[in-house]
């Protein structure tokens, strides 16, 4: 807690105040106030006497009241703005309840706190604050900013985790009463009373874990109860004298976690707090109040929750060697049932959780098992009459699952892993499987699913297109037999992937399967409910990114083919510093015209505009992990192994900081090596930033992909196409893995230039002297990252 100050009695006699604490012998004759304050022990304890002290509660101060400042107001409900008109801070020491008798004046009494002029008041409001770790007055002779409002608004922050065993020295409380006048001239001027409530709150648990567990495959593990320890995620540590921080700071227990038991040389075990039954008991965790939103991880209404560590050994027989491992689990706060207390710890507010662990855990922190508490007590810290017991089940109740989201790369079955304490089954109507579509079509069944839009972005990016696959769909692609079984301990998945490229039933991307494990007794309660994803790649799969320039719009103009562009980027292309195609003066009748001038130099090639005759947006990804047997490609680095940058550019930034022109480019090759040979995950630029409308040089081309840049791809990582990547994108686009990416004609490959057949997917060499030419990007070697920026060319290219 913050520093603690007490007034001196030297102070205090100067006063002429002397308090009488806990006795109510005294010398003074003038009027006083009489006040009794109690913070009563619960149901949970025994009350031991006003003096006495108690192993378990006493032990850590919870009932300790050391000071106290009162503050009175005139009336019975004074005007919250209105500073006090009396304060005293008086000493006690005492535990559970002390009297105080204050001794004031004849002034006191008659013109502060029950004034007879102007108005004959006579009910007082007494708001107690105990044990504040700090001064609240520093000039008894002037009271400002003692209002109630100022006094509830004072924040404190206590540190609840660094304390030895959690003891802490004292705990805030709080309490307000009105007391009444008894006569002007009595000697007894008030007496009261105020019932005091601690603004933290308290946790304790109780741990029971299962002596053996067996598991389906034979393997049996035990606990070691002498290494298993606990602690409170995102608890509060701020509150105002109010009672409640709205924008609190959150802190968690596990730096100072504490052990259950302690293990002698003989191996018994020894409870470090104490045992109910076969439940060992924490040391104690103290917060301040908070409201929380389930599954809320950050902000002001954070979810808190237990986490629970057990060290598990598995028994070396039946053909398993033995192992050891910290298995975790994750103990989320039951929702207090008590009206207005819906998902929130409360001042004065005492939880007791008692848990039972009959499951392993998760291997990762991270990924801790859910878990239930078995029985939950919620109790007034102070009322004997009260207890709410909000669960109390015979045989605890659990649903955990290894890990709820799988990756399954070019491998055709797996098992998701459930462990739950009653039957388990897939909640009907929450399987959904579905994968990218790329092809031309824009509806009814195609691929084995129906073609669906996806309109908001939600499984897809909004507008494009993707399959979906019904149970129907699922059992006609697998002999009869949906892909998903419940086998009693796990859901089977299984499907044969079709690698072959060469084939329409090719699937060229990636499935993700959704679906819910829930208790079959109870599939609405969310509680025993788990999401699970597995998305199962294909050896060979591809993938698209649109280009992000939104303003990209096109319209035919006159002779079929041609198009008007309205756009600032258009498409985020650039090549050498320049954008590709930038907004015409005024109307533009023929951009062509405009943009491909007759006579162009080589040094022109950046200027040269691309005729976009329809087709996807979309920089598609090729990712080609294993080919098909007697595949006419080969998978390698079709990249020279010398720098050679072709010749100069202009300057421009890079990503290394520095401003420079392109410095260590490596084009593809042209050798026969890579004539046939594939990079295993390449980008093939999008039909915006082709050459489309008019052929290029071989040389052109060149220098076109070395300093191309698209949609934050940055330049001097494009180069030009092997043969191979030509011919196995056409003939992907043949057989209806996505739309066209080349036409009936002629393209610059790292080889030569070749004649591209759309329809059947073939390519063959020629020797035309001009052709068109789409770049492609090495994404194997660079990556997926993009420059933030799409606007601004950057150099991109790094010595190997």
């Amino acid at each position: 807690m913050m520093r603690r100050l007490k007034y001196g009695f030297a102070f205090l006699a100067a006063l002429a105040c002397i308090s009488c604490a806990g006795t109510l012998d005294s010398d003074w004759d003038g009027p006083c106030i009489e006040l009794t304050l109690s913070c009563e022990d619960s149901r949970f304890e025994t009350k031991a006497g006003m003096d006495g002290t108690k192993e378990g509660v006493d032990r850590y101060n919870e009932n300790l009241i050391d000071m106290v400042d009162f503050f009175f107001y005139p009336g019975e409900e004074p005007d919250r703005s209105e500073d006090a008109t009396y304060h005293i801070r008086l000493q006690s020491g005492k535990r559970y309840s002390d009297v105080f008798r204050i001794e004031l004046t004849s002034e006191d009494v008659n013109m502060k706190i029950f004034p007879s002029y102007p108005v004959n008041i006579r009910k007082a409001t007494v708001f107690a604050v105990v044990n504040y770790p700090g001064t609240l007055v520093r000039n008894e002779n002037n009271l400002s900013g003692t209002s109630l409002d100022d006094i509830e608004s004072i924040l404190v922050s206590t540190d609840f985790v660094s304390p030895a065993d959690h003891r802490q020295a004292s705990f805030m409380m709080s309490g307000t009463s009105v007391i009444n006048l008894r006569g002007r001239s009595q000697i007894m001027a008030a007496v009261g009373s105020v019932d005091l409530e601690r603004y933290a709150c308290k946790m304790t648990v109780g741990v029971s874990v299962a002596d053996l567990v067996e598991l389906p495959s034979g393997e049996v593990w035990s606990p070691m109860l002498e290494g298993m320890e606990i602690y409170l995620v995102n608890a509060v540590r701020t509150v105002t004298l109010g009672g409640e921080d709205a924008e609190p700071s959150y802190f968690s227990y596990s730096s100072n976690r504490k052990r259950f038991v302690n293990k002698d040389e003989l191996g018994n075990l020894t409870p470090v707090v104490g045992k109910d039954g076969d439940y060992y008991s924490t040391y104690p965790m103290y917060m301040y109040p908070q409201h929380w939103t389930y599954g809320a991880s950050d902000g002001y209404e954070r979810e808190p929750y237990l986490k629970l560590v057990v060290p598990w050994v598995r028994h070396a027989e039946n053909g398993f060697a033995m192992t050891e491992k910290q298995l975790y689990y994750k103990i989320v706060m039951p929702d207090d049932t008590r009206e207005g207390f819906r998902r929130r710890f409360a001042r004065n507010n005492w939880y007791h959780l008692d848990i039972d662990v009959g499951i392993l855990g998760a291997e990762t922190d991270e990924a801790s098992v859910t878990i239930d508490p078995m029985t939950v007590y919620m109790v007034f810290w102070q009322n004997d009459d009260y207890i709410n017991k909000t669960a109390e089940i015979g045989n605890a109740r659990y649903l955990s699952v290894e890990k709820e989201y799988y990756e399954l790369n070019n491998v055709t079955s797996a098992v998701v892993s459930y462990t739950t304490s009653h039957p388990a089954i897939i909640k009907e109507g929450s399987i959904r499987v579905t994968r990218p579509y790329y092809g031309e079509a824009t509806s009814g069944e195609a691929l084995g699913g129906v073609i669906r839009k996806d309109t908001n972005g939600e499984l897809y990016p909004a507008g494009s297109y993707y399959l979906e696959f019904d149970k129907a769909h699922r059992e006609a692609m697998n002999g009869g037999v949906d892909w998903l079984e419940n086998t009693g301990t796990g859901i089977r998945y299984t499907h044969d992937l079709q690698n072959d490229y060469r084939l329409t039933s090719f699937e060229y991307s990636p499935y993700t399967v959704s679906f819910t494990i829930v208790h079959e007794d109870r599939p609405d309660d969310s509680r025993y409910s788990r999401d699970i994803t597995l998305v199962q790649y294909p050896a060979i799969f591809i993938e698209a990114t649109p280009n992000s320039d939104d303003t990209f719009v096109f319209i035919k103009n006159g002779t079929a083919g041609r198009k008007l562009y309205s756009s600032d980027h258009w498409g985020y292309v650039y090549v050498d510093n320049e954008q590709l195609v930038r907004q015409g003066e005024g109307d533009i009748e023929d951009y062509a015209d405009i943009y491909v001038p007759m006579g162009y130099t080589a040094d022109d090639y950046h200027w040269r505009a691309i005729w976009y005759t329809g087709g996807s947006r979309d920089i598609f990804k090729m990712n080609v992990t294993v080919l098909p047997p007697n595949s006419e490609f080969i998978i390698g680095d079709p990249r020279s192994k010398t720098v050679d940058n072709l010749r100069t550019y202009h300057d421009a930034p890079a990503v290394d900081g520095t401003t420079r022109t392109l410095t260590w480019y490596y084009p593809a090759e042209s050798s026969d090596r890579t004539v046939n040979m594939m990079a295993p995950s390449y980008r093939i630029a999008s039909k915006c930033g082709g050459v489309e409308f008019g052929a290029i040089t071989m040389e052109q081309a060149k220098y076109r992909c070395a300093s191309f840049q698209e949609d934050g791809f940055p330049a001097g990582r494009w180069r030009l196409p092997t043969k191979a990547e030509i011919h196995f994108i056409a003939q992907l686009s043949a057989n209806g893995a996505f739309t066209y990416l080349f036409s009936n004609v002629t393209y610059w490959s790292a080889n030569g230039a070749i004649k591209v057949n759309k329809d059947n997917g073939t390519v063959t060499d020629v020797n035309d002297r001009s052709a068109l030419v789409r770049c492609v990007y090495d994404t194997w070697y660079w990556g997926d990252e993009q420059q933030q920026n799409r606007e601004q060319f950057v150099w991109g290219d790094r010595q190997r």
